[in-house]
């Protein structure tokens, strides 16, 4: 898994308020959400979370990295919203050609 949805699985960590919510969320085991995010905190040096067997709370540093990591993900799906949109909703000019005796019975 690369750094960037090792973010996008840390903001959903913390949205969802416990490993095994976002678990089931992202179709993933509890251990696998644990494996990434240690993983993560591996690759920063940095704890993220305070585990207990009853919450998850966020360190000073988990506070100020949830902010990029959710940025990250609110741009990202942003950018999917207006490739949908993009996608569904024709835009600029049309072109037809047609013989002109089309043109001469349509205004009569």
């Amino acid at each position: 898994m690369d750094q960037y949805k090792r973010m996008a699985l840390f903001a959903e960590v913390v949205n969802a308020g416990s490993l095994s919510a976002a678990a089931r969320h992202l179709g993933m085991t509890p251990s696998a959400v644990s494996q990434h995010l240690r993983a993560l905190e591996s690759h920063l040096g940095l704890a993220l979370l305070h585990r207990s067997t009853r919450k998850l709370t966020l360190t000073e540093a988990g506070t100020r990295y949830l902010e990029g990591c959710a940025a990250m993900v609110a741009a990202a799906r942003s950018a999917e919203q207006a490739l949908v949109r993009h996608r569904d909703e024709p835009e600029g000019e049309l072109r037809i050609a047609a013989p002109i005796g089309l043109g001469v019975l349509a205004a009569v």
